[in-house]
């Protein structure tokens, strides 16, 4: 049987506003995804290969899933209730690939920082339509963290990841070295200047700390 990854918070804006930061303003958060607003609309961005939108109730219900002929797919189950003037999150991911532990611990691990971005994004620029831009950057996590972190408060911290925001944008840091990947780094910008993707070019071509 699948594993399931579950996820349930509390997030700092009413259903709707919640509603749209997911289907609509996902470069904000997470990274650019496609959502044809419709029960049976695609997606795009999400998967490599693309899905399906198998439940559409603006507000209280989304879900999206991919499947190829051999058997495998990926589901997200979101769903939205009011809380006071927030809403809970119920997050569901449902995929065959998490009957491997080190894929389970590594979706487990991005999916609260994603998720703890996206409640950043409703704290403090909800309903603002966001560019990303992610890049590879040279040295460990704890080398590029120690270069990045005067750029703005701390909202997310954990042994691989951290999050930072200014006044415009939004500072994403994976320690994807504790998986043998590459330690990158995202800016989701609020405004049309190119200074933080400038920032970010230069952090690229900056060389590593020797060791």
């Amino acid at each position: 049987m699948p594993e399931t990854y579950r996820w349930d918070g509390t997030l700092p804006a009413d259903p709707m506003t919640t509603w749209d930061a997911i289907t609509r303003h996902t470069a904000a958060w997470q990274w650019q995804v496609d959502y044809e607003p419709r029960l049976g609309g695609t997606e795009r961005g999400l998967t490599p290969g693309g899905g399906f939108v198998t439940a559409w109730l603006p507000g209280r219900h989304f879900r999206t899933r991919a499947e190829n002929e051999h058997g495998w797919f990926n589901e997200l189950d979101l769903r939205l209730e009011p809380a006071g003037a927030g809403t809970h999150l119920h997050f569901t991911h449902t995929s065959p690939d998490f009957a491997d532990d080190v894929v389970y611990a590594q979706c487990a691990a991005h999916t609260d920082f994603y998720l703890r971005s996206l409640e950043a994004y409703l704290r403090w620029f909800a309903g603002r339509p966001a560019r990303c831009r992610e890049v590879d950057v040279p040295g460990s996590f704890a080398e590029v963290c120690a270069r990045v972190r005067d750029r703005g408060p701390v909202y997310y911290e954990s042994p691989h990841f951290l999050g930072l925001r200014a006044d415009d944008v939004i500072i994403r840091v994976f320690g994807r070295d504790a998986w043998d990947g590459s330690v990158a780094v995202s800016v989701h910008t609020f405004h049309q200047s190119d200074d933080w993707h400038a920032w970010l070019d230069s952090l690229a071509t900056t060389e590593a700390v020797s060791a």
